[in-house]
């Protein structure tokens, strides 16, 4: 798959060839169909977020869940989805009163290898749990 690249603070993003990462247990893979570049994504390419590098840029997703991994439930492949922009654990007091944006686990989830560059890099993900979907 092609996928946005950060590889630095102020270099341009590249469009490479990634081949994703099988998924874990917790986790779902998702042919993307649609996503997006938003605010986060351009406070990360200027250095405010710390992301680590490479880095695939572009978290807000719509697409079909191709693969669940064995401890989800409630997700099937074939069901379309939409990524939460901010990964969230549906379990933390700061989830559970609805204030996802909030949540404690957010960071947990950031900065997991995803993707492999064809140099074999790791490219990391802004978000990438099967904890933040939604289907629509």
């Amino acid at each position: 798959m092609r996928a946005a690249i950060m590889h630095g603070v102020g270099l341009p993003l590249e469009i490479e060839e990634v081949t994703p990462t099988a998924p874990g247990a917790g986790d779902i893979a998702v042919t993307v169909e649609a996503g997006g570049v938003c605010h986060s994504d351009i406070s990360g390419l200027r250095g405010y977020l710390g992301l680590q590098n490479p880095t695939i840029i572009g978290h807000e997703v719509a697409g079909l869940v191709t693969e669940v991994g064995a401890d989800l439930h409630g997700l099937r492949v074939g069901d379309r989805i939409i990524g939460s922009p901010v990964p969230r654990c549906k379990q933390c007091c700061w989830c559970l009163r609805g204030e996802s944006h909030l949540c404690a686990e957010t960071r947990s989830v950031r900065g997991t290898v995803r993707a492999h560059t064809s140099s074999g890099a790791g490219a990391t993900a802004i978000s990438g749990s099967a904890r933040s979907p939604n289907r629509w």
